[in-house]
């Protein structure tokens, strides 16, 4: 009995373990052949997947991909401690507020270098200037764009993380689509002023003054008052277009005017 115990466990765990490397992309096509010929003999097999998974975890730390992502990563650690050093000495009046400021603009501007040097639009045109498709001018032009659109990004992240939201669609009738830290939508003015607040899981734009937003798993419709017009009733549905939108509830979909009234 004993002996039935020990050879369903051994069959188990032989299962297991070749299962865990069908799933695995982690392993080789030629690895993962190898490992379910071992199957035959267990042991082996469990061996084997421990030898392969220290070689490709080798392969992986000296690759080009990961060795630049730990440089990428330890120049960030070292970005931050030179910023924390500057607010010390600072604080400490070691430092004037016009050196200081000096030296974070300095900081800032090598570290947006790093990242267009790090970033693959860079590779692209590293490529195309040195295949000569690119003149030096020309590549210099859209090193200049790049640069511009990473400083609009790092302010546009900065000053999101100051109002503490994300604005995730353009303005439409004055109001933009927001979304908090949990993913609950809401809109805010041209202001950035929170006017509706996040209180949704969906939302969208305002057409026709009327907005289509989820809450508690239906779709209905809010003016910018935030009033509900069109009760939350809606399995799914469409923003507004010529007055008329389109609406789905249970297996039947049609469409309703702005009054929710169904229309032929």
């Amino acid at each position: 009995m004993d002996k039935d115990i020990g050879i369903g466990l051994i069959i188990g765990l032989t299962i297991a373990t070749t299962l865990f490397v069908y799933n695995r992309d982690f392993f080789t096509k030629p690895q993962k052949v190898f490992l379910y010929i071992c199957i035959i003999f267990p042991p082996l097999q469990w061996l084997s997947i421990i030898v392969i998974s220290i070689y490709n975890a080798y392969q992986i730390s000296i690759s080009p991909e990961f060795v630049e992502k730990e440089k990428n990563e330890n120049e960030k650690n070292n970005v931050r401690k030179q910023l924390e050093n500057l607010k010390d000495l600072r604080s400490k009046e070691i430092l004037t507020r016009e050196e200081f400021n000096e030296k974070v603009r300095t900081i800032k501007s090598a570290n947006i270098e790093r990242e267009i040097k790090s970033s693959e639009d860079y590779k692209k045109l590293r490529e195309l200037y040195e295949s000569g498709i690119l003149t030096k001018e020309e590549l210099d032009k859209k090193l200049e764009i790049l640069r511009l659109k990473l400083t609009n990004l790092r302010q546009k992240q900065k000053e999101e993380e100051r109002l503490g939201f994300t604005v995730t669609e353009e303005i439409s009738e004055g109001y933009f689509v927001i979304r908090d830290d949990d993913f609950n939508y809401g809109y805010a003015d041209k202001q950035m002023n929170k006017v509706i607040d996040t209180v949704y899981e969906l939302a969208e734009s305002f057409k026709e003054g009327l907005a289509l937003v989820r809450h508690n798993g239906k779709f209905g419709f809010i003016n910018k008052r935030n009033d509900t017009v069109i009760p939350f009733i809606y399995d799914s549905a469409d923003s507004f277009k010529d007055g008329i939108a389109k609406v789905g509830k249970g297996k039947g979909e049609f469409y309703i005017n702005n009054k929710g009234e169904k229309q032929q």
